[in-house]
């Protein structure tokens, strides 16, 4: 009995083990998996084509987006379908006089904004634009995606 019951033990002690290890080990895997998920890109506008867009840019993290690789922009393509909507942010700067108030400082925050409906022509009239691609599956690592929202800044500057 007393036999069977040290193995018992035995039995009980790993079993939680076991269980603990892999509770352990699938938690690090799921964390890490979801690290790695990606459904946004942000980069500037290298090249633009009726159906695509080329851009040096980077996979922007779900989770932990400041641990994106911002330092080191990859080329990649961006597939635009008929499908993809546009998304234009107009930022209207500061005066001469308001800028001379600030000592020619101003913050994003703080600049009168307005969202519209955008097009691909905006993306004509600027080289070297900023954007924002967000896609509908996890790109992260992809050099080609297909868009399903393209975000972008136009800045109005007064006479």
């Amino acid at each position: 009995m007393n036999d069977r019951h040290s193995w018992l033990k035995f039995g009980i002690f790993f079993g939680v083990l076991f269980l603990l290890v892999f509770v352990w080990f699938g938690q690090k895997w799921y964390f890490n998996y979801r690290q790695t998920q990606s459904h946004q890109v942000q980069g500037q506008l290298e090249t633009l084509t009726q159906n695509s867009l080329d851009i040096m840019g980077v996979h922007v993290f779900d989770v932990y987006p400041e641990k994106s690789d911002f330092a080191n922009p990859q080329p990649i393509q961006v597939k635009i379908t008929s499908d993809t909507k546009f998304v234009k942010t107009i930022w209207y700067m500061l005066t001469k006089a308001e800028l001379a108030k600030t000592n020619g400082v101003w913050y994003p925050d703080k600049l009168k904004k307005e969202q519209q409906e955008g097009s691909i022509t905006d993306l004509s009239l600027v080289q070297g634009m900023l954007l924002t691609i967000k896609t509908l599956n996890n790109s992260a690592g992809d050099k080609i995606i297909t868009a399903s929202e393209i975000d972008y800044v136009i800045r109005i500057y007064p006479e």
